[in-house]
């Protein structure tokens, strides 16, 4: 069957093989006028319609592509334009608008091929390759076409037949979509309809696409039917032939091995009945035992087994009879083995409670083994002798006796350093320690074995079984013996690992809570149940609840505390629904917390297993309130950036606009003084942006500095003239004649002067003194500025040199970015100075250190 499918498959892929050559040909026929007429419809002499032009053209394009039967060019209207050559007859002025192909050439844009017909002007039979014409605002123009003979159609399918060498019988044609013939290896048949020609074999019967397909005549007469589409045209190549002449090789095929079938059939009940009397009934009577028989074993040493009389036959038959009855005393042993092998690894993955597990495989070692007395040994480091874990059918005093020191603990010390099984076959005659013979003898015992445990985690042990009487262990006792030890391995060492990994739970546990209650960030986690599990001290901080309280209680308890505690509430994420039915989305409270608004942060998520199911969930609170004041500022920066800028640049235009201005002539007082203004107010604008930048460069850490030996008098000297408004007499300077040179960067320095006694003149009264003074303190030079003003609360003390910081009472009424203090605390400690707020009973005192020139 699978030759005869091979050779069916084989004569399919060869017709279909044929098709798809010749339409992989025809494709290229096509392809290289529709590159020819694309590249006509760029010219401007086809597109103008101009036959002078068009004549020279399309010559050359003639002579070059003889197989072109007519290039002509069509107007928007259909009528024939131009066409060359002449042809048979001169179709110019003839209007040519019903054709299909031109009433497609409408929708279209590139080049596509028409279904086949006669050519008036040729009197040919042909296709035409199309290219619709539009100019650039998107108007139709009508079309350039060339006319491919079919005739030379039908040659490239011959040319194609002959290089694949096809075989005789073949029906080859080419069909356009509406089934007119295009290329035959029969040139009669062009532009005859397929269905009329070869009814038989009717054009739906191929889609556009490729495969085969059997079909049936008019007269019942079957055909092998091979098609392939050809995706630019629409056309398919079909190839055809009768199934009696394509399958030919298949029926000989099948002719002849129907023959040998009978020939071998014919054998084979020959064979049959000789051998049926001597061979078969004995088999069958094996077979229907063996079918019979179950898992339970017959009774040992049964001399009446059913295939006794098998047995004894002298020929081949009775020694596969006497196999098979070793065969099955052998493999009912080994699965007995197998089975108390099964029972022992399920006692071991069963349980962690090591006694029962190690008593349970010395029940199943008696069980298989027929062994007397055993025992399992372990070695107490701390003590440093064996000690027994478990043992059958051995007397306590034994026992007690069979505590061990390393030195009369021979036999197990040896099979441990070893790594192999030792055993002894008659202990009356084996050279013992004093110790242990006695002893041994004396419980009955005369044949040990001793299999080392092979331990990593767990302590050193032995598996020691006993016969009361001389016995020599075979090998395949000893191999059992060790899967057993195996399986004893096994239990300890999954006792010493859970033992050990209890204490890495415990470990991590413990590290773990330490890690999250370290954190920031307040946690609750929930099982599904809704029972609090875990809470961290963070979340009793935010909330201002006991972690008692918090865990009787569940995360929607705390959602509503929070809200019942909070001024003002804001949604940050699109609400759903979690898990356990609770609204999960993400909320921002703001509650009061000692004299300022704490905002938390909550998020419910849900926590998952390792098989991503749910198992609970979690509330997450994180404190954003720095995030808040940094959003705080950075309003408050942008606010009143565009205050202070707008308000200088407000003068300097006003006052530039009235300088300029035509109809108004000024003096020279007035223009200097309106110059002045607009200076002191372009100052400002640098000032300020000097200050940005300042603060800027503190805190991206990229201040320059250039310190110096700096004469804190001049320093003075040279900043009061910038201080705007200016304080005038107000200042007093208290500056010894004796002080020391300062180590620091004079401009930065004079920068923080000048704002400190700013700050002073703005935020106190017209007339109240201002005083600053220097003195000398362990190495260190120490100014304070000081007014009399209202001075600022101590609530805000910690905060006035924080970046754009302003106290909330009549000083932000004053102008400024709040960058002032911020500026001076950078400058003095790059320096390696300080500066602080200086405690005074009424008033303001701004103080701040530098360290003395090395030598001044």
């Amino acid at each position: 069957m699978t030759t005869n499918q091979n050779l069916t498959t084989e004569t399919q892929f060869t017709d279909l093989a044929l098709a798809q050559a010749i339409a992989q040909e025809t494709q290229s026929a096509v392809e290289r006028p529709r590159q020819v007429v694309q590249y006509l419809a760029e010219q401007p002499a086809v597109l103008a319609a101009d036959p002078d032009q068009m004549a020279a053209l399309f010559q050359i394009v003639e002579q070059t592509n003889p197989d072109y039967n007519l290039i002509y060019r069509l107007d928007q209207g259909g009528s024939m334009v131009f066409h060359y050559p002449a042809g048979v007859r001169s179709t110019v002025g003839e209007n040519f608008s019903f054709r299909q192909y031109f009433q497609q050439a409408q929708t279209k844009h590139l080049p596509f091929v028409s279904i086949g017909r006669m050519s008036p002007t040729t009197d040919k039979p042909v296709v035409t390759v199309v290219m619709p014409l539009w100019d650039d605002t998107g108007q139709y123009l009508g079309i350039v076409g060339i006319n491919l003979e079919l005739q030379a159609l039908s040659q490239t399918l011959s040319d194609v037949v002959l290089q694949q060498n096809a075989k005789p019988h073949l029906n080859i044609t080419l069909v356009d979509p509406q089934g007119n013939i295009l290329a035959s290896l029969e040139p009669a048949l062009l532009l005859e309809n397929f269905d009329t020609v070869f009814p038989h074999l009717t054009s739906a019967a191929f889609p556009l696409s490729t495969g085969n397909r059997v079909e049936l005549d008019t007269d019942g007469q079957e055909h092998l039917l091979s098609y392939a589409s050809i995706a630019e045209t629409d056309w398919s190549v079909v190839v055809s032939r009768p199934t009696d002449v394509a399958f030919a090789a298949i029926d000989r095929f099948q002719r002849g091995f129907l023959w040998l079938m009978v020939f071998y059939l014919g054998l084979g009940v020959f064979s049959w009945a000789v051998l049926s009397r001597r061979l078969v009934k004995p088999l069958q009577t094996i077979t229907a035992y063996i079918q019979g028989r179950q898992l339970e074993p017959p009774p040992r040493h049964n001399p009446a087994h059913p295939l006794t009389p098998y047995a004894n036959r002298p020929d081949q038959i009775g020694q596969l009879v006497q196999s098979v009855i070793d065969t099955e005393q052998v493999i009912t042993a080994r699965l007995d083995e197998l089975t108390t092998l099964l029972e022992t690894s399920t006692a071991v993955t069963s349980s962690l409670d090591v006694d029962t597990v190690l008593n349970s495989i010395l029940v199943q070692v008696e069980h298989i083994l027929n062994i007397d007395k055993s025992t399992i040994a372990a070695y107490d480091e701390s003590s440093q002798r064996f000690t027994i874990s478990v043992s059958r059918g051995l007397s306590s005093d034994y026992i007690e006796r069979m505590i061990l020191s390393h030195s009369r603990a021979r036999l197990a010390w040896q099979a441990i350093e070893r790594n192999e099984p030792i055993h002894l076959i008659d202990l009356e005659r084996e050279e013992l320690p004093e110790q242990v013979a006695p002893g041994a003898l004396a419980e009955g015992v005369r044949a040990i074995a001793v299999i080392p445990l092979k331990t990593i985690h767990a302590p050193l042990s032995v598996l020691v079984v006993y016969k009361t009487q001389p016995y020599t262990f075979s090998q395949r006792e000893i191999d059992l013996l060790s899967s057993f030890a195996n399986h004893a391995t096994m239990a300890l060492e999954n006792a010493a690992l859970y033992a050990q990994s209890d204490i890495l739970l415990k470990e991590q546990t413990r590290r773990l809570e330490a890690l999250v209650h370290s954190l920031g960030d307040g946690l609750v986690l929930e099982d599904l149940t809704g029972n609090i599990r875990y809470v961290n001290r963070w979340m009793s901080v935010f909330t201002n609840l006991p972690i008692d309280a918090i865990k009787q209680g569940s995360i929607a308890a705390l959602i509503n505390h929070l809200y019942d505690q909070a001024i003002t509430t804001k949604s940050v994420a699109p609400p759903h629904q979690s898990e356990l039915g609770l609204p999960a989305d993400e909320i921002i409270f703001a509650v009061p917390h000692a004299n300022h608004v704490r905002f938390l942060h909550s998020e419910i998520f849900q926590v998952t297993d390792y098989d991503q199911q749910a198992i609970g969930q979690g509330l997450l609170l994180q404190d954003i309130t720095k995030n808040y004041e940094l959003d705080r500022m950075k309003s408050l920066l942008i606010s009143t950036v565009s205050h202070e800028l707008r308000t200088p640049l407000a003068s300097i235009k006003g006052y530039a606009s009235t300088l300029l201005a035509d109809d108004v002539e000024w003096d020279q007082t007035e223009q200097r003084e309106f110059l002045e203004i607009i200076s002191r107010e372009a100052d400002r604008l640098n000032r300020l942006v000097n200050d940005l930048l300042d603060m800027s460069r503190l805190e991206a850490g990229r201040l320059e500095l250039f310190p110096a030996p700096c004469d804190l008098a001049e320093v003075v000297a040279r900043a009061v003239p910038q201080v705007y408004p200016p304080p005038h007499d107000r200042l007093q300077l208290n500056l010894p004649a004796d002080l020391p040179l300062i180590h620091a960067d004079r401009q930065r320095l004079e920068v923080v002067v000048r704002n400190l006694i700013e700050n002073s003149v703005k935020y106190t009264a017209q007339g109240t003194p201002i005083t600053l003074s220097a003195s000398m303190n362990n190495g260190t030079v120490i100014v304070q500025v000081s007014d009399q003003g209202p001075g600022i609360p101590e609530t805000d003390h910690q905060r006035i040199f924080d970046a754009f910081f302003r106290v909330e009472d009549s000083l932000t009424r004053q102008s400024g970015l709040g960058l002032g203090l911020a500026i001076c605390q950078g400058f003095i400690q790059a320096q390696g100075g300080r500066i602080w707020l200086e405690p005074q009973p009424q008033g303001t005192c701004i103080a701040f250190s530098l360290p003395v020139e090395v030598g001044g």
